[in-house]
Order: structure tokens, then C-alpha cells, then sequence
């Protein structure tokens, strides 16, 4: 099992004229208690004359004279003056009959030994000294030798451990020791538990738990907490979102829930963390703990059915006052847009726009005429949409209608091809992501009081022009000891976030998405030869609630003609006419007072309140292209004439702010019972819980806005909506406008109660138990279900403790639990769960949308996990080996059933779903080399995971819906990406389905209203990979370090971006690089599975085929980091006690097993994302 050890230090008297201390500077800091006021050293060594009689000599060069010091010694024995003296001058006194000549210190042999706990060797553990870069390896009973002066910093490492020693005498001995603490907030200290009610001695944890290695975890230097986590553990896996790539999601041993919340519960200090992961700072996390199975999560009742993850921030240290300032920049690759588009080229794109045009002209048809249109107009009243169409369609109706010949046709699709706006859309859209950190802390402290604080901001720039993101942290905690019996634990947060967006798409959810301007063809530039800007034609949205763009340039002409708005889109100009901007605060206060009743019991109380306030705002500028197109859109025409009847929505501008406030506070009261009486140990815990979550929100949505004077114009919504069904406009016909305004109120409010016990005999057999109930105001009001705890048992043989065994030389530890844990989704209960909706279209009055119905009898989703586990070490623990099986499963699931007709509702939520996930983990760390100047140590991790939904309810008839999303259908993984079978093209180049009976349907215009059931999908894998394997290696030599990291994920899959029949003809529309390869002619289908092009064929059944399904699996040099400490001796000159440098790359290194050159780690299903960048960095970590 891994350890980590709180270090005691055991220092015998220091010999006369023999010590060491940091530089003189420094002294002025200290901040001690003494007998006499500080003053300086010759005043010093003027007091120790006149009260000892001895006379001292010296050289005023070998100190600062400004330096003060205070002297505590009450003795007039001079062999104590002069080891006070010693220790806080770090000069050599050396006493000759009455006199003391002072001279400077010399190098000495520190000598001592490491042990653990029962006086246990540490054997070979690593000895390095900080100042001089000399280091040694203790021998098997622990014992070493180094060079060292008083003062020296000595860096005791074995294993995954670490811990700084000062030297202040010549023999050392340092016991690692595990340290049960009576405050369940204090310190992190490496070799104890913590699982955020209770510090628990590992041996004595029968749990499965992974305690991260934090040198590690620091080394790596990323801005947030679960990017520094990958690779470091096992369990742990980090992978991305196909629903929303260029985003992370992260999870512990698979898929335990359908409809809750599938992160890990986050625990920090002690309490429940419900903000995101990664606002907390990671400059200030001493440890981190995954709690992976029943005996270690089960406390934390219906939220630990996905794991939990305890973080345990740095605290204050007894001593003076240290501040250290850590800053890193990284710089990162440009959006790699080639890729991104994965687009045919112009060349290419004016053949495929040709098809069209050419065919009709050459079958005697006629092309939609929009110059006609504009001459004309009546003539259309039919029209819904006058959609914007390509340049070449239009000039070929040019040609057919005379307008310009073959000549002149020719000679501008020769132009057409020879552009690209590639580089116009880099230029205006994309900058260089850069990410700049710095924290600064203090720490320090007495024996009734320490402290730490620490001010954390981080800068981000991202890919796209104007994104911007600033982020500031403040952090303040402190441990007091009010009284002998009475001490306080109190932690404070405060967080203040502003992120600054120009989105490319007013309306997007992403504003970083640029799939919108991907659409304009490839051979429309943005800049003219001068840099001016050039009008393109924009794409058409067909969203009806909001639709703009899409017009042809004589329709805007029209329109314009008419004294309505110029819609001419000029992306240079129209970018910086949007912004999307959040503003957020986050203050958290937690605490806990313990009180010490008994030797063995402590009593205690404490709790959280946290608040967070945010708004964010979308503005669009009055003279923005989508509020003409919305202006435009939404003003009436007379049918007779097509002048402006009336304008129904105000001029100027649009701002949508919708506001968040959410308040969250929790108590507890606990009591600690920790005894041990002879072979017999017992720990033991039991408390309770109360805690409310409540969220306030508004949205609001303002038009004739103008940022410059912060007004807007009322506007009356209803009218507005009433009269749009009479708006006669072929350039952008609406249903509605889709108003944005509403009102949230949401209130969680949790009750519990908890036990915990641990019982140890020997210190070699363990058993565990927990228990807890939970209950809320949405669950338990069955009396079946009231009441039902969450509970666990577990077991540990500590073998390698045994006689027979060799008794501690080799850790043998095996260990076995199971239990149950629970999870937890707010948005059903045993009443109907509604939202108010206002009216827009026919009154004002508000109505309620019932969202979802009421079901009596739902409870708790449950997890039932058996897990088997070993903690192995070999080599005089040189070697550890960690090995988990578990199988999880999770049964009681809220999921979708078919409902009775008569509620008015098809579906309900119901305890209806299971899913099954079994796995194994396997951690091995080595330490291959380890002498006085070079260490080679590895570290290896490997899971895995598979899953099976056993139970779900999923509606036959809807195969449209089911493709194109990641499901959760009975028989199949939990993230499935279910697909019809693709049988390729036929010989008129039409794709093919195969059915489950065999027959093959052809995917023409004649098969729209083909009907494909349920069980012609088959399953084309899953996006959650199955294997995750990390290896990890760390060099040291003398003061360089190099680590490097490899990753690696398998098993799953991915929905490749292709050509699949969709329309290419006369709309605008980024066209995939495998329509060069698509069926033209007849024997094309056998070197070829790409449909022809094609204007109504139904391509969304070839997208989400078995044609688009290939491996994800890939292998990422994920992390290459060189750092340098400069020694102690030449860091002292500076000013410095520590003096870092490190440089960082990342992912240099990418193997896939797709041949595609698809990177996984940046794919949506059928689409594509930014490449994940290579990206550097430069960091700098100083103590002073």
C-alpha cells in the first residue's frame, strides 16, 4: 500500500561552536518571543561580555551589522549563548581560556538514521542536500552520512514521499511517522488517510483508496486541478466530451447514473465542494485523495456513487514567516484550421457547385432567377425563403439568362478557384493562446496559532480574437488553539472571475465555435488586396424562432431599396460587434471548532456557507449584421404594395443578462472517539448534517440597447410576437422571436446522519464499517424508502507484518469491501416539478409548463460495489504494486418509462435503470536507480473498465432521435454510439443500409419515408475508452530534474467527419474533403464508399453509419518537463532559500490507430474540433 509520512525530527544538543541558519536577512523576520528586544550582533556579543566576562573577537566583514536578532536564553551559561548565537548567525564560535574568536562555519558529516513507525528502517531512502546538490542513500537499516553546514536544507525522499529537514546539528535522526491529528482540517500530512471527516493510520484502512503523488502533480504546473491529475492514478479517467469537444469530462470506475450527476463528489477540507474543480487553486493543494470503493465513499451517503475526491489545501506551519512565488507561462499552437475544416479546396468546391447549374441548364431546365426576383417581386409572394445561394449558381443563372457569356463565366470561376480565404479567416478570427499564472503565499506561525495565505491570478488568452479570461484567488486559513481543550480550524475563499468572449455566433452556446464562417466557401475573401474589407455571401441559419443571413445579394439590394437595413455581411467588419462577457464572484467560510472532552473523544462543530453571484451578457450592436437581418426580419410589409407597414421591435441593439446567485450553507456536529489499549485499536466516528442549496436566477433580454449609454428601449414582446404571423418578408420569414426573458428559483435541502469505525488487532487484521441516511425535500417520502442507509464493511490481512513473512521487510496487504453508495438528481420528486413560462405569442399571463411529473415512490439510485484489492512492495520497498478489482452495480436508476396516456404525458422518470461495470487497476511504482547524485524512478498505472446497461426503457420507434447522441439502451455500453449498418454504394452511386433481415435500402429521395426500427442499429462502440495506461518517469540528477509522461486510452470509438450525400448545390455549406472522392461514375463503387453528390438524398442515415465509425485509441506524450534548482548555497546569495526553474512541453508526441489522422482527443460525433496544441511553458518557483 502506498504511504505518506509526517516527519518528527529528534535534534540532541547542538555542540559548542557547531550550527548553521539561513542568510542574515532573513533574521530580521522572525518574529520570537524573547527575554531581550531584537538588537544587533555586536550588541549581541556586548551583552554576552558584560554577563559572562568573556571577550569576543572578530571581524566586522563576517556580518551585517544592521542585522538584529533577539535573545531568549534566561542562562548565563555561555556554552548556551553561544549555541543561540550559533543557530541564529550561523557563525562558528570557538571559546580559547576567556576569549571567543568568531570565525565562519565549516562543513560538517550529518550522520542519522530514518525510520518509520515501531522504529521500523526506512531503507534506502534519498538524502539530498538543497544547498550543495550532494545527496546519499540511506542504507537497509537506515542509516546516512552527508556533508552538510548548520542551516542546511536537507530533501528526505523515498518512494513517493518527500519532506524537508533543516539541519541544525551534526547527528539527524528523522522518524517518518504517521500522525492522527485531533483536527480533521489541519495539515496534510503525507502517510495519513484522509477522507474529509477523519484522518485514519492506512494501515489500519481496509479502503480502496489512491493518495496522488504531489511532487508529481506540482511538476506538472497546468492552471487546473484535473489536468494535472491525468496519469497519476489509475482510477481516475480523463477524456473527452464527444457532445461538446474541446472539453473534459472526468470519472471514477464508469457510468453509475443516467439521469444524475456522473462527476465525483469533491471534497474539500472537510466539506462538500459544489463549485467547479477548477476554481480551486492548485498551488494551494497539499494532498489529494480518490476514494474508489463502498468502505472509503459509503459515508458520503446517496453523493459517492461516482467516487470521491478529497483535496486537502495547504495550512499554516509553525515557524517564521516563508513566502515562496510560483508563476508559469505557456504559449500554444494557433488553431490548426486546415485541419479543423478538413474542406475540399476551391478548385474542387467550384466543380462540385457546377453539378447543379450545369445539370438543369443541360436537361432544358430553368435556374431560380434572383435578379428576376428583384425586378419583380410579386411575382414571389409564395416564396418562404429567398435562401442565400453560392456565387457560382448565380453566375451560371447570370449565363443562362444572358447576362454574361461563356467567356466571361469561365474566366471568373477561373478566379474562384484560384482563392482561398484560409489565411483571412486566421487573420480575423484566431490569436495565439497564451495562459500566464502567479501565486504568491505565506505561511507561519506559533504554537497556538499558524496561518497561510496565498493570492493566485491567472490570465488566458484563447483561440479566438478578444477571448480573454481573468481569474483572481484569494486564500486565507488558519489553526488556533483557543484554549488547552479547545481549538478552531477556519478556511476562506474568495474568487473573482471575469471571462471576455467575441463570439463568432451571437447565439451559439459555444462562443469559440466557428462553424458558422467555415460555411462560407473557400474562394469568398475577407480582405481585398489593400486590407479593405470584402462582403461574402452568409450563410442562411434555419432556426425559425431566430433566423438572419441567408440572403442573396439582390434581395438585399431589395430590402434596402425598401429603407430597411443594409444586410451586406463584411466579417472584418461585423466581428467586434459582439460580446459575451461573465462576471463572477465566490466567497466560501468554513470552519470547525474541536473540543477535546476526553483523552480519547473530541466533540466537534463546525460548518460552510458559501454564496456565488454571476452575470453574464451577450450584447449585439445596432449596427450588427444579425440585428439588421432581426430587424428586417420582424417588419411588416404590405402585401400590396411591399412598403414598410409597421417596424415591430426597436432600433438599436440586443442585450440578453441573465443573472445567478446561489447560496449554499452546511452544519455538522461530530464526535471523535480514537482509543488504543493493548494489541486493540479502535477509531470510530458518528455526526450529523444539515444542508441547503438555494439558487435565485434571472434572465432578461433588452432590445434598442446601446452599450454606450447603458439604455435600452421597453419593448412590448407580446405585440411584437402577435403580429408576426401577418409579416410578409421572402428575405427571412419568422414564426416568433424567441425571447430570452425568465425567472429561476431552485431549493435542495439535505438532512443526514453518519457512523464510521475502523478496528485494528496488532496492527494487522482490520475491519471497517460506515453507515449514513440521507434525506431531502425530494426523496424519502416513501415510508418503503424512508430512512435506508447507504453502508459498508470492509477487511484488511496486513500479511507482510506477520513473523512467518519477514515481518515489515516486504508490504503483503490484502483487503476486501463491499457496500453500498448512493447518487442523487434534484430535478424529480414525488410532485410535479413545473416552470413558469411568460406568455409572448397570445397573452401576457404566465403559464406552467409541468417539466417533469410527479412519481411518489422514487428514492435513491444505488450502487452496490465489491471490491478486491492487494498492496504489494519488493526490493526493500524499492518496488510497489497496488492491484484493485471491483465490480459496481448500480440498479435503482431514474430513467425514462412509457406512461399512462391519461397524465398527458408519454414518458416519466422512474427507478427503472441498471448498469453493471467491472474493472481492474493496477499501480506499480519503481524506484531503478538511487545513489548520491542520480535517481531514476517510474511509475506505471493501467485500468480497466467495461460496462453494460442491464436494464433501461428506450422507445421503439424512435431511431431518428437515437442517432447522432451517445445512448444508454438496454444490452448495449453505457455511451453507446448506436448506427445502421452501411453496405457501401451501388452502382448508381446511392448508398446502401442493411437491415436486420438482410435487405438493403437504397438511400435515394424515395427512402425518406422509410421506417428503420430499433433493431437494425447495431453498436458502433463507445466514446468512453475502455483501457487508460499512463507511464511516467522522473530523472534526477544532482540539481536537474526531467520527467516525462506517456498516456494512452483504447477500447472506444469515434464518429468520423465525412461526405454522406448531403446537398451541395446551391446553398452555402463547408463542404468535407471526401466529396473529391465520391461516387461519379458506374464501377466507382468498387474502389469507393462515398455517395454521389446529391441534392435531396436522406445523408443523415449514411452519417451516423458503421461507414463513419473507426478507433479512437491513440498514445500522447502527454508532458516533458526539465527542471533545474540552482543550489541552496548560491540561492542564499540572492536572497532566495529555494530557486527553481522548469520548462514544460506538451503533447509533442500523438499516435492513433484510426488512419484518418483524426486526433480523439478533439472529435464530436461526425464533426470536427480544434487539434489539441503542442504547447511550452516557462515556470519559476522561489522561497524566501
Amino acid at each position: 500500500m502506498k504511504k505518506t509520512y509526517h516527519s518528527r525530527l529528534r535534534l540532541p544538543n547542538v555542540r559548542l561552536g557547531i550550527a548553521a541558519s539561513f542568510l542574515l536577512f532573513g533574521l530580521t523576520q522572525a518574529q520570537i518571543s524573547t527575554s531581550e528586544d531584537s538588537v544587533t550582533i555586536e550588541n549581541a556579543f556586548k551583552t554576552i561580555e558584560k554577563k559572562t566576562g568573556y571577550s569576543i573577537f572578530y571581524k566586522k566583514e563576517l556580518f551585517n551589522a544592521d542585522a538584529k536578532i533577539n535573545l531568549e536564553n534566561q542562562d548565563d551559561n555561555i556554552q548556551a549563548y553561544l549555541s543561540e548565537l550559533t543557530r541564529k548567525t550561523g557563525l562558528k564560535f570557538t571559546v580559547v581560556g576567556k576569549q571567543i574568536i568568531v570565525s565562519e562555519i565549516t562543513e560538517m558529516q550529518v550522520s542519522g538514521k530514518i525510520s518509520e513507525t515501531g522504529n521500523v528502517a526506512s531503507a534506502n531512502a534519498q538524502v539530498s542536500n538543497l544547498f550543495t546538490s550532494r545527496s546519499t542513500v540511506a542504507d537497509e537499516n537506515g542509516n546516512f552520512t552527508i556533508p552538510a553546514k548548520l542551516g542546511d536544507i536537507l530533501l528526505i525522499t523515498r518512494g513517493t514521499l518527500s519532506e524537508r529537514v533543516k539541519v541544525n546539528g551534526n547527528i539527524l535522526d528523522f522518524v517518518l511517522e504517521p500522525l492522527l491529528s485531533e483536527s480533521a482540517n489541519e495539515t496534510a500530512i503525507e502517510g495519513v488517510l484522509i477522507t474529509g471527516y477523519q484522518r485514519v493510520d492506512p494501515n489500519k484502512a481496509a479502503a480502496s483508496y489512491t493518495t496522488v503523488n504531489m511532487q508529481n502533480f506540482q511538476r506538472r504546473g497546468n492552471p487546473d486541478i484535473v489536468s494535472s491529475l491525468e496519469g497519476l492514478t489509475p482510477a481516475l479517467l480523463v477524456y473527452s466530451d464527444p457532445s461538446n469537444p474541446g472539453s473534459k469530462l472526468f470519472n471514477l470506475r464508469g457510468v453509475a447514473t443516467l439521469s444524475g450527476n456522473t462527476k465525483p463528489l469533491i471534497v474539500v477540507d472537510g466539506f462538500q465542494y459544489d463549485g467547479d474543480i477548477n476554481s480551486i487553486n492548485p498551488y494551494e493543494v497539499e494532498s489529494i485523495t480518490l476514494l474508489k470503493d463502498a468502505a472509503s465513499a459509503s459515508i458520503y451517503g446517496a453523493k459517492s456513487s461516482n467516487g470521491v475526491i478529497v483535496i486537502t489545501t495547504k495550512k499554516g506551519k509553525k515557524g517564521e514567516t516563508v513566502f515562496r512565488y510560483t508563476t508559469n507561462y505557456s504559449i500554444s499552437d494557433k488553431v490548426d484550421l486546415n485541419y479543423a475544416m478538413n474542406r475540399v479546396n476551391s478548385s474542387q468546391l467550384v466543380d462540385i457547385q457546377s453539378i447543379s447549374p450545369k445539370s438543369v441548364i443541360g436537361s432544358g431546365g430553368l435556374l431560380y432567377d434572383y435578379e428576376s426576383e428583384f425586378n419583380d417581386p410579386y411575382n414571389y409572394l409564395g416564396n418562404t425563403f429567398s435562401n442565400s445561394t453560392n456565387e457560382v449558381y448565380l453566375l451560371y443563372a447570370d449565363l443562362q439568362q444572358g447576362r454574361i457569356t461563356q467567356d466571361q463565366l469561365d474566366l471568373r470561376l477561373s478566379v474562384l478557384r484560384s482563392r482561398d480565404n484560409t489565411n483571412d479567416l486566421r487573420r480575423l478570427y484566431l490569436q495565439t493562446p497564451m495562459i500566464s499564472q502567479h501565486n504568491i503565499s505565506a505561511s507561519g506561525g506559533g504554537d497556538s496559532f499558524k496561518y497561510r495565505t496565498s493570492l493566485n491570478y491567472t490570465k488566458e488568452y484563447g483561440n479566438i480574437q478578444g477571448s480573454e479570461n481573468n481569474k483572481g484567488i484569494f486564500d486565507f486559513v488558519m489553526d488556533a488553539k483557543l484554549s488547552p481543550k479547545l481549538s478552531l480550524d477556519l478556511q476562506t475563499n474568495f474568487t473573482l472571475r471575469n471571462d471576455k468572449l467575441t463570439p463568432v455566433d451571437f447565439y451559439s452556446d459555444n462562443p469559440n465555435d466557428l462553424s458558422n464562417v467555415f460555411r462560407i466557401s473557400s474562394y469568398q475573401k475577407f480582405y481585398g488586396p489593400n486590407g479593405e474589407a470584402l462582403p461574402v455571401y452568409k450563410p442562411l441559419n434555419y432556426d425559425t424562432t431566430n433566423s438572419y443571413g441567408g440572403k442573396t445579394p439582390y434581395e438585399i439590394l431589395r430590402l434596402k431599396e425598401l429603407g430597411l437595413y443594409d444586410e451586406t455581411y463584411y466579417p472584418v467588419n461585423d466581428f467586434n460587434k459582439y460580446t459575451n462577457t461573465t462576471d463572477s464572484f465566490i466567497s466560501r467560510v468554513q470552519g470547525m471548532f474541536t473540543y477535546k472532552l476526553t483523552s480519547d473523544i473530541n466533540l466537534k462543530f463546525g460548518g460552510q456557507f458559501s454564496k456565488s453571484s454571476s452575470t453574464n451578457e451577450r450584447i449585439a450592436d445596432g449596427d450588427s449584421n444579425e440585428m439588421f437581418s432581426l430587424l428586417n426580419n420582424t417588419t411588416q410589409l404590405l402585401e400590396t404594395t411591399g412598403n414598410i407597414k409597421k417596424t415591430l421591435l426597436p432600433l438599436g441593439g440586443r442585450k440578453i443578462e441573465n443573472k445567478t446567485d446561489v447560496t449554499n450553507y452546511l452544519l455538522r456536529l461530530q464526535a471523535d472517539y480514537d482509543k488504543k489499549f493493548g494489541d486493540h485499536y479502535i477509531n470510530a466516528i458518528i455526526g450529523g448534517e444539515v444542508q441547503r442549496n438555494h439558487t435565485v436566477g434571472t434572465v432578461s433580454d433588452f432590445f434598442g440597447y446601446n452599450r454606450n449609454s447603458n439604455t435600452f428601449v421597453q419593448t412590448d414582446k407580446l405585440f411584437a410576437n402577435s403580429l408576426l404571423f401577418d409579416v410578409y418578408n421572402p428575405g427571412g420569414f419568422l414564426e416568433r422571436v424567441n425571447f430570452f426573458d425568465q425567472l429561476v428559483d431552485l431549493d435542495d435541502r439535505f438532512v443526514s446522519m453518519y457512523t464510521n469505525a475502523n478496528y485494528s488487532f496488532k496492527n494487522k487484521y482490520v475491519l471497517t464499517g460506515s453507515a449514513r441516511i440521507d434525506q431531502s425535500n425530494f426523496f424519502g417520502t416513501d415510508p418503503q424508502y424512508r430512512f435506508k442507509p447507504f453502508w459498508s464493511v470492509a477487511g484488511k490481512w496486513r500479511a507482510g507484518a506477520e513473523e512467518f513473512l519477514g515481518a515489515n521487510k516486504n508490504t503483503i496487504d490484502l483487503r476486501a469491501s463491499y457496500g453500498v453508495n448512493g447518487n442523487i438528481a434534484n430535478k424529480y420528486g414525488p410532485y410535479d416539478v413545473g416552470k413558469i413560462v411568460q406568455g409572448y405569442v397570445t397573452d401576457y399571463n404566465a403559464g406552467l409548463s409541468i417539466e417533469n411529473y410527479k412519481v411518489s415512490d422514487l428514492r435513491w439510485e444505488r450502487t452496490n460495489i465489491l471490491n478486491l484489492g492487494t498492496d504489494l512492495s519488493f526490493l526493500k520497498k524499492r518496488v510497489t504494486l497496488a492491484l484493485d478489482y471491483y465490480k459496481k452495480d448500480s440498479h435503482d436508476l431514474l430513467s425514462i418509462i412509457a406512461a399512462d396516456p391519461t397524465l398527458g404525458a408519454p414518458t416519466l422518470i422512474k427507478n427503472s435503470a441498471s448498469i453493471i461495470n467491472n474493472g481492474y487497476e493496477v499501480s506499480l511504482t519503481s524506484q531503478n536507480i538511487q545513489n548520491e547524485k542520480f535517481s531514476w524512478s517510474t511509475q506505471a498505472n493501467f485500468r480497466y473498465n467495461k460496462g453494460k446497461v442491464t436494464e433501461s426503457y428506450s422507445d421503439q420507434s424512435s431511431v431518428r432521435q437515437i442517432l447522432g447522441q451517445v445512448q444508454n439502451i438496454e444490452g448495449f455500453e453505457p455511451n453507446s454510439i448506436l448506427v445502421l449498418d452501411y453496405a457501401g454504394v451501388d452502382n448508381q452511386g446511392y448508398g446502401l443500409i442493411r437491415k436486420k433481415d438482410g435487405s438493403l435500402v437504397q438511400l435515394t429521395d424515395d427512402s425518406f419515408g422509410v421506417k428503420f426500427s430499433q433493431d437494425d442499429l447495431v453498436s458502433g462502440g463507445t466514446t468512453l475508452p475502455k483501457y487508460t495506461a499512463s507511464l511516467n518517469n522522473t530523472i534526477n540528477y544532482e540539481g536537474f530534474g526531467l520527467s516525462f509522461m506517456f498516456v494512452y486510452q483504447g477500447g472506444f470509438s469515434l464518429l468520423k467527419d465525412s461526405y454522406n450525400g448531403e446537398s451541395l448545390y446551391d446553398e452555402i455549406s463547408l463542404v468535407n474533403a471526401d466529396a473529391a472522392h465520391a461516387w461519379q461514375n458506374p464501377g466507382d463503387e468498387l474502389s469507393t464508399n462515398i455517395p454521389r453528390i446529391n441534392s435531396t438524398q436522406p445523408y443523415s442515415f449514411a452519417k451516423y453509419s458503421t461507414k463513419n465509425i473507426i478507433d479512437g485509441d491513440f498514445i500522447r506524450l502527454r508532458d516533458v518537463i526539465l527542471s533545474y534548482t540552482i543550489p541552496a548555497g548560491l540561492s542564499k546569495s540572492f536572497g532566495f532559500s529555494e530557486f527553481t526553474l522548469n520548462l514544460r512541453a506538451n503533447n509533442l508526441f500523438l499516435w492513433t490507430k484510426n488512419k484518418e489522422g483524426i486526433d480523439p482527443e478533439s472529435h464530436g460525433l461526425g464533426y470536427r474540433y480544434y487539434k489539441t496544441p503542442k504547447t511550452f511553458s516557462l515556470g519559476l518557483n522561489v522561497s524566501f
